[in-house]
């Protein structure tokens, strides 16, 4: 991938489509009615999804392992990490005020509505505190313990990568190669400090269950069911879960 992104003539707009769609002509592999109702395994040859919908049509879920970052350099980093997601899907180079974002309360039904309808990519963002290490455990961390790191759901995505194994899988690898320059990490492999997953697969395909009409109410579901297990509580960090509740924030560009 990287071979051919440094082939192409400076100033070539490079989005994750033009780079990893190939000309895909053949009708899609048949996935049996069991498989579809209890595939397991949750790695990209297992995203089919139920309804033979785009498998990314349910969203994605980023985890960044960031380094020493408090809840201030993380908020003022967002807006940023989002112009790099739309650019890197779209290879649209958007305005900083064309960004908008607010924090808490999710935009209003009809505001969503518009930005699923104009194919808008919208991007939640939630803080975790990282938890003292535990010997026992082996679980938390030792160097981070005080600081924050970064969750992103994403909803969009779907309508800029190619439905098939190896786009997705591309697209999964590609994505925190642009938002790295966006947060601090320890030396070393950046890129696999910022983990990317598809949303509705494997075990949780009934818990996030996610389509362009009910999107609202699922990004409402730390508000109207905090003890419900899914991908947008977890980020919320609800009663669920730890309980912090650092309040949400909404990210997306002007439909």
């Amino acid at each position: 991938m990287v071979a051919l992104v440094a082939e192409l003539p400076i100033g070539y707009i490079v989005t994750i489509k033009q780079i990893f769609c190939n000309h895909i002509t053949m009708s899609k592999q048949q996935v049996n009615i069991l498989e579809k109702m209890l595939y397991e395994r949750s790695d990209v040859s297992s995203t089919a999804s139920p309804d033979n919908q785009h498998r990314c049509s349910r969203g994605l879920f980023l985890s960044i392992s960031n380094h020493k970052q408090t809840t201030d350099t993380l908020y003022q980093s967002l807006k940023k990490q989002y112009k790099s997601i739309v650019y890197a899907l779209t290879g649209e180079n958007i305005s900083m005020d064309c960004i908008k974002s607010s924090s808490g309360t999710v935009p209003s039904r009809r505001r969503i509505m518009d930005l699923v309808a104009a194919k808008k990519i919208i991007m939640v963002a939630g803080m975790h505190h990282y938890n003292r290490f535990d010997n026992k455990t082996a679980r938390g961390s030792r160097a981070n313990f005080d600081y924050q790191h970064l969750h992103f759901y994403l909803y969009g995505c779907h309508h800029y990568i190619c439905d098939d194994e190896k786009s997705i899988a591309d697209a999964l690898d590609y994505l925190p190669r642009v938002l790295c320059r966006h947060n601090h990490f320890v030396s070393g492999a950046k890129s696999k400090r910022i983990d990317v997953k598809v949303v509705g697969i494997g075990k949780y395909v009934f818990s996030d269950v996610v389509t362009a009409s009910c999107l609202y109410d699922y990004l409402a579901l730390p508000t109207t069911e905090p003890s419900r297990q899914c991908v947008i509580n977890y980020i919320a960090d609800t009663t669920a879960y730890d309980g912090n509740k650092y309040p949400l924030s909404f990210i997306y560009q002007e439909a």
